[in-house]
């Protein structure tokens, strides 16, 4: 079972991953899908979701747009605590 952070609230959230997520691969030409948007990618270009995880905290794997989206909402949470 997965969950995702939702960084504004500050919880957990039940999540359903797309099929072909992953959290690991020894094949880095191996195709899988993207945790956030279910886009195509290799899993070497991928990068570690910082906010899908397993119930142990690990993140799944996301492409580099989503993982951006990630970041920008952390900052914009970090920047609302600010002011």
């Amino acid at each position: 079972m997965a969950k995702k952070w939702n960084a504004f609230t500050r919880i957990y959230e039940p999540y359903e991953l797309p099929d072909g997520a992953v959290m690991y691969s020894n094949n880095l030409d191996r195709l899988i899908m993207c945790a956030q948007c279910s886009d195509v990618l290799k899993y070497g270009k991928s990068y570690t979701s910082k906010q899908i995880h397993n119930n142990n905290g690990l993140g799944y794997c996301v492409c580099e747009k989503c993982y951006e989206q990630e970041w920008k909402e952390e900052r914009e949470y970090v920047e609302l605590r600010r002011n």
